[in-house]
């Protein structure tokens, strides 16, 4: 059986590959993102893997700025892609940058220049590029991240990510 996981885009693809060698997941999943394809496409690749009954999981940031509640953002999510199940969606929250900062030490945060880390839980897009030394590198800076990212420090700063991180293993 595959396994596949669905992203919002390039960014959260490259957060979720450097997650699954961490892990040593194998075979690697295949990541599909979702955010540049028209919602009748999604779907039906949704449909064809459940029918296949193939491994997946469905990840999308919680924006709670957007919605009332991550069931609020739940029900969004299912009435896009209608044949998506609570059991396979994971949010991020509020926000995958969230998950970013979560595997990082202090000390690894000072080596590659952060300004001091928000909380992971509160941890939006904004206040990521906040903590930048330079935001036009912020691409580089997540590679260099995730370079130092540790799993078990994210697990223990981040509820989203550890749901996450255990049903991946259950893959």
């Amino acid at each position: 059986m595959l396994k596949y996981i669905f992203v919002e885009g390039f960014l959260d693809e490259l957060f979720i590959n450097r997650i699954t060698e961490l892990e040593k997941i194998i075979p690697r999943p295949k990541i599909i993102q979702y955010s540049q394809k028209k919602d009748e496409k999604i779907d039906s690749y949704i449909i064809s893997l459940r029918s296949q009954n193939e491994a997946i999981m469905f990840i999308a940031d919680d924006e709670t700025d957007h919605y009332e509640s991550s069931s609020s953002r739940i029900y969004e999510l299912k009435r896009r892609y209608p044949h998506l199940s609570d059991e396979i969606i994971f949010l991020a929250i509020p926000e995958i940058e969230g998950w970013y900062i979560s595997g990082l030490t202090k000390k690894a945060a000072k080596t590659l220049k952060l300004r001091e880390l928000p909380k992971c839980d509160t941890c939006t897009k904004e206040k990521f590029l906040s903590i930048l030394p330079n935001r036009s590198d912020s691409t580089l800076i997540r590679s260099e991240i995730l370079e130092y990212f540790d799993v078990k420090t994210a697990s223990s700063n981040s509820s989203s990510f550890r749901r996450f991180l255990e049903e991946l293993r259950k893959l």
